[in-house]
């Protein structure tokens, strides 16, 4: 995160590691952080307050109660990364690349396309197919 100046780093456990839905690795570079204690602005949603999360967060904070989340969510978030580790992240990522090739060939022989053409711009882990008057509505995911 450092190493790559990447301030806010996040993903959707669910599409990119395979955890279960709703749960949402976040962190915060110092950079970012400062910026959130310096906001002038109210923040519009309850949900996306940092501030407030740090406080149910963080040790330092006086606690403050933001929400209850589903405990067998975080042990789910748990065992997709703990599966990643035991697999071997360049392995995962051979996998996804392997079924994702074998997804986008198969799609491709059906006679559906994909909406971006360039192949490097696709996600390995959602497939945008363009829509055409053969095609009422088309969601594909891997």
């Amino acid at each position: 995160m450092d190493k790559w100046e990447v301030d806010v780093p996040f993903t959707g456990a669910h599409k990119a590691i395979g955890g279960p839905v709703g749960v949402s690795p976040i962190s915060f570079s110092s950079r970012a952080w400062k910026k959130i204690e310096t906001r002038t602005s109210k923040v519009r949603s309850f949900y996306l307050d940092a501030k407030l999360l740090a406080q149910c967060w963080s040790a330092l904070e006086p606690f403050k109660y933001h929400h209850t989340c589903l405990p067998t969510s975080t042990y789910g978030l748990r065992e997709a990364l703990a599966m990643i580790v035991e697999e071997g992240l360049e392995k995962v990522w051979e996998r996804h690349r392997t079924n994702s090739d074998e997804l986008w060939s198969g799609l491709e022989k059906c006679g559906l396309n994909m909406y971006v053409v360039n192949k490097v711009l696709w996600f390995l882990r959602i497939c945008c197919l363009l829509l055409t008057a053969a095609v009422v509505c088309v969601c594909v995911c891997v």
